[in-house]
């Protein structure tokens, strides 16, 4: 199976230029194409790059590992089978290999074909991946709706100062310095200011 999720404002540019590419592979994969965030992460964490990377995933559900435990547990009782693929094969306890790489939009013909071609070679290895964790922050999105109350009437403001920074959403340099003022805010917070 292969998915391509991107948020709606992308994929609808896009999602033409993805469909020539993979109409050579469609006796090969299931392909499936969203812009729906909530149904894309019922499969894979969606919140590792900024927006204007796509996701594109390969997904094998031939090939399972189990997790630690429910491996210890399949061994012992002496179901496994080649590989220890058989005593886990309908198991919950175990997950589907994925395969990624980084595509761009501006080289999706050539990032997308790399892919499939490296999963199709066998020179693709699963990618293992942990939600981020949550870090405490005192920087604040807000937008034009917001913006009014959040700063030029909000009392606090006017007590501590702030420092805005106006980003575009599809930015990596814009994305990037979120986490530096993130830094930078809790630097001025130890020190006092």
């Amino acid at each position: 199976m292969l998915f391509v999720y991107s948020p709606a404002l992308y994929m609808s540019r896009f999602v033409g230029e993805f469909k020539n590419v993979l109409q050579n592979y469609t006796e090969v994969f299931d392909i499936y194409y969203t812009d729906d965030q909530k149904k894309a992460s019922q499969i894979f964490y969606t919140k590792e790059f900024p927006e204007i990377f796509p996701y594109v995933v390969i997904i094998d559900p031939k090939k399972r590992k189990g997790l630690k435990s429910a491996q210890s547990l399949v061994q012992s009782s002496g179901e496994s089978g080649e590989n220890g693929q058989q005593g886990i094969k309908n198991n919950s306890n175990s997950y589907v290999h994925k395969y990624r790489e980084i595509v761009y939009f501006n080289k999706i013909e050539k990032d997308l074909n790399g892919l499939i071609e490296k999963f199709l070679d066998g020179e693709l290895h699963h990618f293992y991946q942990s939600e981020k964790v949550e870090q405490a922050t005192n920087v604040k999105k807000i937008c034009a709706a917001n913006f009014e109350k959040e700063v030029i009437k909000n009392p606090k403001v006017g007590e501590t100062g702030c420092v805005i920074e106006i980003f575009k959403h599809d930015c990596p340099s814009c994305q990037f310095n979120v986490k530096v003022f993130n830094a930078f805010s809790r630097k001025l917070e130890k020190h006092g200011f």
